[in-house]
């Protein structure tokens, strides 16, 4: 997150929980975030992409120039149909929708995910 934040991009939450502000809060991590989707204000839930439509119009960006990570099926396939490029945390059989799958979330380099997302 601070390598994120040190190269000005911004940073959203589409989280299916209601909590989620308090979570990151908690873990003393909310100040990293530019924008938090309030999931209770979505008509939907995932796999709809509502929650991210919802992130990206709050961080005021375009699809196509953005990186949702998930670590389930149904939020890839609204990251998918919300038009960003898509990184499953996880199983790849489960994720295998996602244009990026990595085991788990050490393999999420900054620089690693700008290379891959560039090309």
């Amino acid at each position: 997150l601070e390598n994120i934040k040190s190269n000005n991009i911004k940073i959203g939450l589409a989280s299916a929980s209601k909590n989620a502000t308090m979570v990151l809060n908690n873990l003393k991590l909310v100040n990293y975030f530019d924008f938090i989707a309030d999931a209770s204000k979505c008509k939907n839930s995932k796999p709809a992409p509502d929650i991210f439509l919802m992130a990206l119009k709050g961080l005021n960006v375009e699809a196509k120039n953005c990186i949702g990570i998930e670590d389930a099926y149904s939020g890839i396939e609204a990251i998918n149909t919300s038009g960003m490029y898509s990184v499953g945390v996880g199983d790849k059989k489960t994720l295998k929708n996602a244009n990026l799958v990595v085991e788990d979330t050490t393999y999420l380099e900054f620089d690693t995910l700008m290379d891959i997302f560039n090309k």
